[in-house]
């Protein structure tokens, strides 16, 4: 069976995954690469060569009958050729518990679009400060 060896760290992809959501992404929290390896998540990722291209996070609680999907970005240049939704299916397949939740702002049309098209569905939209949030599931 064939050996694979990745030649990034894991440090370098957090800091483009940090990189990438703090210059793609309206977020409120900045992020670092300390932040992101931090994170209880796991995170999915689209690499070309030595470059994170995609990302999403999942969490999944142990105790809870509940995930969050977050952090689903794509860099501008490789939109439009289905890493946003391997990244989605990837989180998906992952989820242990029944029922996967997450936030994207109302404006976010690219990401609601890529999430309703996975089977989430709207549960609330609530105003934070000068913008809408609408909360997304599906049982899985």
């Amino acid at each position: 069976m064939a050996d694979f060896k990745v030649i990034i760290s894991t440090n370098e992809i957090a800091g483009q995954i940090a990189a990438m959501l703090n210059r793609q992404n309206k977020l409120q929290r900045k992020h670092s690469m300390l932040t992101i390896v931090q994170s209880p998540a796991t995170y999915f990722v689209e690499v070309v060569g030595s470059v994170v291209v995609g990302c999403t996070a999942l969490l999944c609680t142990h105790h809870s009958k509940v995930s969050k999907s977050f952090h689903t970005s794509v860099s501008p240049y490789y939109r439009g050729r289905g890493i946003g939704k391997k990244l989605m299916s990837a989180t998906l397949n992952n989820c242990t518990t029944p029922f996967i939740y997450g936030t994207i702002r109302a404006d976010n049309v690219a990401s609601l679009a890529l999430v309703y098209s996975v089977g989430f569905k709207p549960i609330k939209k609530t105003f934070i400060k000068n913008h809408y949030i609408i909360t997304v599931g599906r049982s899985i």
